[in-house]
């Protein structure tokens, strides 16, 4: 199964190939239940990724990212 991850101004949106689409406040609750108890990722930024370096810089490299007021760059947050 591939899951798609949208992150907007508006929150974070997980969306499956067979159509489930997982949203608001207990998003990460609510995904998290469809799969076995013994599920390792902790959040949705572990199940996508997003704290691999490798990962990271290749979004970042994808373009502008100024619409992401809050983003913080990779290297920055590890200087914090």
């Amino acid at each position: 199964m591939e899951y798609e991850c949208e992150i907007t101004e508006e929150g974070k949106i997980i969306k499956s190939e067979d159509g489930k689409i997982w949203s608001g406040p207990d998003l990460w609750v609510n995904f998290s239940k469809c799969f076995p108890s013994n599920f390792e990722f902790k959040n949705i930024e572990h199940f996508f990724g997003l704290n691999y370096k490798p990962i990271v810089h290749k979004i970042e490299k994808l373009g502008d990212l100024s619409n992401f007021g809050e983003y913080v760059l990779y290297e920055d947050r590890k200087s914090k």
